[in-house]
């Protein structure tokens, strides 16, 4: 009889292989933008806090100047170098507000201080019994509206500070409560102003950038390779 022909094993079904860990990392995407990192900048993946303090006015004192005599220029480019805007549209938006929140403000003081005064009643004892608010005439509407720009201007311009804090703290992995954001930004502004564009100057080039020149790229950004480094 013959035999039964003999059954041929069919390969084995290739199992999926597993990505190891080197794999994962690679396809993992980054913790934060970071398009050029040079040697000596410092990994912010990890850290959790602010490379700068507040209170680092005399280590950058050319930045911090400028943060409190036009704080325009570095908010504008921090929030360029974060990547959070473009540079030339946030300053002269940022000047545009802060131009037109002055002009507001002086036309109201300067109506206060022509038409109103305040009235003070004291008792025969020198203690103040009474206060009253007069002004010589009606209030005309263009001082309510005045009134009206400068309060919402004002309070855009806060807006703008707490945003960019929690932006470049959400952003770089810093660890800070809302709340500590809100206090910092508001309370002291040059100050903060001054730590993030530290910061990000640091993490994004390795290097603060204390010119106070309207540029929105570092001096280490690709294409002005040229720039003297400090």
């Amino acid at each position: 009889a013959r035999g039964r022909p003999a059954q041929t094993a069919s390969p084995p079904m290739a199992s999926k292989q597993q990505a190891g860990p080197a794999q994962l990392a690679d396809e993992a995407p980054p913790p934060y933008e970071q398009p050029y990192q040079p040697a000596g900048a410092v990994p912010l993946a990890t850290t959790g806090q602010w490379l700068a303090k507040p209170t680092d006015c005399f280590n950058n004192l050319p930045l911090c100047c400028c943060a409190l005599i036009f704080p325009a220029l570095p908010l504008a480019r921090t929030i360029a170098r974060a990547r959070l805007a473009p540079f030339v549209k946030t300053l002269v938006a940022l000047i545009a507000v802060y131009l037109l929140l002055n002009v507001l403000s002086q036309v109201v003081d300067q109506w206060d201080k022509e038409h109103t005064s305040w009235v003070v009643q004291r008792d025969d004892r020198g203690r103040v019994v009474h206060v009253e608010y007069e002004t010589d005439g009606p209030i005309p509407a263009w001082y309510w509206v005045a009134m009206t720009g400068t309060c919402l201007l004002s309070l855009a311009m806060c807006a703008v500070l707490v945003w960019t804090r929690r932006a470049v703290a959400a952003k770089y992995h810093v660890d800070e409560h809302a709340c500590a954001s809100g206090l910092c930004a508001l309370c002291c502004a040059p100050c903060a102003i001054a730590q993030q564009a530290a910061h990000v100057d640091l993490a994004e080039y390795g290097e603060v950038d204390q010119d106070c020149t309207c540029e929105g790229e570092h001096r280490r950004a690709p294409g002005r390779a040229d720039m003297p480094l400090r």
